[in-house]
């Protein structure tokens, strides 16, 4: 009966602890708890998104390096104070930190980055500005996105950061008010259209607030967003009338900026069989959507134009068409020339693309 009595005394102090760990386990942010999160429940801790480009559009490479500070201090400026690996943080000062090292006991928070148990974020003791900065190509939309979250545990009740985004000083996003309950991260995204080649993006706390005012911030992004390009083009062919031919060509309307490659060649009867440079005509690249050429050009042959337009986040697409210019005399005996326009249908290997992709980026650079 003895031994059946502490059996019993055994587990109910079992269901007693079990009671209490899971009660503290829901007031307490545990480090330990936290670096054992999986995959799964760390791809939760932030249930919003990136803002996606809009439909009907492509996403062009990511302009920010290190996004998710898994590299460490490295890829964007702050104004405040670096503290590598310090036990403790005050105000005034950041630090790249993890889950499981806070450096300030009435923090709490997850890391955001999908799949990422150990993952990193950027973690700021005060009203810091964190600064990127980005070479854009004017006119076209760029998609920023980034999560922040407060650092302070609830229910502390201390000053909340109150967030703002900023795009070469105008504010894209915010003011947004981190509080304290619930305990998550805050999507910030929106779209912009850049009017320079420089971007200067800042994230900021406006408050000024030392008791409080601590946030993270993690998973941030800028890519841009374009539209379908069209590499068709207009012909106007004419000459002199002493067997000399120039000819202009005009690139269509593109919905977004775009660089435009062109080059003049032979044709074999309207084909693309010959395919000879003709001499002393420059391949002109990147920025003219209009252009002529006029050297080496005669009547009574056939000669074709080759259109290649790519950007930032579309791939090199082109167009080509075939021309040729006439003489004959009317029947007042008056001299005059017909043009003959017709369009070349090119289906482009994939090497071919691959060779045409890679120009495009050595001449983009």
């Amino acid at each position: 009966m003895k031994n059946l009595n502490v059996i019993l005394l055994a587990l109910l102090s079992l269901a007693i602890c079990f009671t209490s760990c899971q009660k503290e386990e829901t007031l307490v942010n545990s480090g330990v708890e936290q670096l054992m999160l999986s995959t799964a429940e760390n791809a939760k801790s932030g249930a919003s998104t990136c803002q996606s480009c809009p439909s009907g559009t492509s996403t062009g490479g990511q302009l920010i390096t290190n996004g998710d500070f898994s590299q460490g201090n490295t890829g964007f400026s702050c104004d405040f104070e670096h503290l590598p690996n310090a036990p403790t943080m005050a105000h005034g000062h950041y630090s790249i930190r993890h889950s499981g090292n806070l450096a300030n006991d009435k923090w709490c928070a997850r890391d955001h980055t999908a799949g990422a148990t150990y993952g990193k974020f950027l973690a700021m003791d005060g009203g810091a500005t964190v600064t990127y900065n980005a070479v854009v190509t004017p006119g076209l939309t760029y998609s920023f996105c980034a999560v922040v979250n407060n650092l302070v545990c609830n229910p502390n009740n201390y000053s909340d950061p109150v967030i703002v985004v900023k795009q070469n000083g105008q504010t894209i996003v915010g003011p947004i008010t981190l509080t304290e309950s619930p305990d998550e991260w805050v999507l910030l995204s929106n779209s912009f259209v850049a009017t320079s080649s420089q971007l200067t993006l800042t994230i900021e706390s406006t408050s000024h607030q030392m008791l409080g005012n601590d946030w993270a911030l993690d998973d941030v992004s800028l890519v841009a967003c374009c539209r379908h390009l069209n590499p068709t083009f207009n012909l106007s062919p004419s000459s002199n009338f002493a067997g000399e031919v120039t000819v202009s060509a005009t690139a269509v309307s593109n919905l977004d900026p775009a660089y435009h490659w062109w080059d003049i060649f032979n044709s074999s009867n309207g084909s693309v069989s010959d395919n000879s440079e003709v001499p002393n005509n420059s391949t002109i690249c990147c920025n003219s959507s209009t252009i002529t050429f006029s050297n080496n050009l005669v009547v009574n042959k056939w000669y074709y134009i080759k259109h290649g337009v790519w950007n930032e986040c579309k791939s090199w697409v082109e167009s080509r068409k075939a021309f040729r210019v006439q003489h004959y005399y009317a029947k007042d005996g008056s001299p005059s020339y017909e043009v003959e326009v017709k369009d070349i249908d090119f289906e482009p290997t994939e090497s071919y693309l691959k060779e045409m992709e890679k120009m495009s980026q050595e001449l983009e650079n």
